[in-house]
């Protein structure tokens, strides 16, 4: 429908002023001579086959590599995957960045790695920022897992208000 109409097209361009870094890459992918409908998809495909890897690299760290292979697969062509790989849309770039977070909190416990994929979620879904806004006082209140000073939590918060304020 959007193709066919610019004037309906028009008038859904400014839903996406709330996603720049999915915005700039299917940017970046049309200015390097993809068609616009696939230059919007090819970011969701690329996540998705990132978020695959990564998943597989992540797995093989606890399980044996044909098993972790196996596991990957079965969760990468679930249902819910699949949809969301071929969708214009920055959901499947967002779930990464959320999903290299996580392996920064889990994993690693680098912080400042963490932040910079909440930021770069941020930056791909504005509505990122309440994940992450409580994934931050949860790692910072939290008896258990706490991971962050007060100090730098009200630094993150700062500079995710401050992200916000420059996507808005």
């Amino acid at each position: 429908e959007f193709a066919t109409d610019p004037n309906r097209f028009e008038k859904l361009l400014p839903v996406y002023i709330v996603k720049p870094m999915y915005v700039w890459s299917a940017w970046v992918f049309y200015k390097a001579g993809f068609s616009l409908p696939a230059a919007t998809v090819i970011p969701s495909i690329i996540a998705f086959l990132m978020i695959g890897v990564f998943l597989f690299y992540w797995l093989c760290k606890y399980l044996q590599t044909g098993i972790a292979f196996l596991a990957g697969l079965l969760i990468m062509f679930s249902i819910f995957t699949l949809a969301v790989a071929g969708l214009s849309t920055p959901d499947c770039l967002s779930a990464f960045f959320l999903f290299v977070a996580m392996y920064f909190i889990l994993e690693k416990q680098h912080i400042a790695w963490m932040f910079i994929f909440f930021l770069l979620a941020v930056f791909t879904r504005v509505d990122n920022i309440i994940t992450c806004f409580f994934m931050l006082t949860f790692l910072t209140f939290s008896p258990t897992w706490k991971r962050i000073s007060k100090a730098k939590y009200l630094l993150m918060l700062t500079a995710l208000a401050a992200a916000y304020v420059c996507i808005m």
